[in-house]
């Protein structure tokens, strides 16, 4: 509920069309009164171009630097959303009732995609070796396509050192090289209560990341959703700043900024900002 409230106030109300997000909550129950399914559905406007190969992505974003801002974009209906992760279907399998829940659900989709005028449809981050999924889906006129890769770690240690030993022997080498051979050049913060300039850098380390990366090509998530991440509860802010012998910039700013949503059981990294 605090996830979803956050996302509503974050995507709407904005001035750019692309900024304003449209939601929908479905419950299907049986006559029992038992849920069947739920979900929730989102249409927003998309990039055409935001699955395919970066180099494809690259060449149609220099159409768009040159005026056209909306070449090649689409309204499309996920059952999700842009910024959340995971499977976002409820389906009760052991009812004899799903296949039936679905096809309930196919319908209202319809009805929702000509309300938002969508021309994309989207069931998201469903499971990947689901076969009888699968089947189902491609015979009700879906087709298969694969998500990038999430990155999950179960937390099963309780320092360094036994998180160390948990490794492959090439992981391990990889951490010492890469990351705990410059740890002590570093000092982490979580911030509360950032300032306007704290939030407008991280802003700009953002965008950094999201101007370099096309494998995922999404319009830029708006400042109004860092300003909200900022004094929500749910949400952790993680900056790194180079230490000051190590930094001889006038300004030390951080270098790295990550944006983390907390539940009860998960600790999500969910945006990352990098000078």
């Amino acid at each position: 509920w605090e996830g979803m409230r956050f996302l509503e106030d974050s995507f709407s109300r904005s001035e750019l069309q692309q900024d304003n997000w449209t939601f929908d909550y479905l419950m299907i129950k049986d006559n029992d009164d038992k849920t069947i399914l739920a979900t929730f559905l989102t249409s927003a406007l998309c990039k055409d171009d935001m699955l395919p190969p970066a180099a494809i992505s690259a060449q149609v974003e220099a159409k768009r630097s040159a005026g056209d801002s909306f070449y090649l974009t689409s309204r499309v209906l996920f059952v999700g959303s842009l910024l959340t992760e995971g499977n976002h279907l409820y389906l009760d399998r052991t009812s004899l009732l799903w296949k039936d829940a679905m096809h309930i659900l196919f319908e209202k989709i319809s009805e929702l995609q000509e309300t938002h005028n969508a021309s994309v449809i989207t069931i998201r981050d469903l499971e990947a070796n689901d076969d009888e999924m699968d089947a189902f889906l491609i015979d009700n006129g879906y087709f298969k396509t694969m998500m990038p890769e999430s990155h999950h770690i179960n937390i099963n240690w309780n320092d360094k050192q036994e998180y160390m030993n948990k490794l492959s022997v090439g992981s391990k080498k990889h951490l010492k090289r890469f990351a705990l051979r410059h740890e002590s050049k570093y000092e982490l913060n979580i911030v509360t209560n950032p300032t306007e300039e704290e939030m407008t850098h991280w802003y700009q380390l953002y965008v950094n990341v999201k101007q370099a990366n096309l494998a995922l090509n999404t319009f830029a998530l708006p400042y109004k959703v860092f300003k909200n991440m900022a004094y929500h509860k749910r949400w952790e802010i993680i900056t790194l700043k180079i230490k000051p012998e190590f930094d001889k910039r006038k300004e030390r700013k951080p270098v790295t900024v990550i944006f983390n949503y907390i539940t009860q059981e998960n600790y999500n990294a969910m945006v990352i900002g990098i000078d």
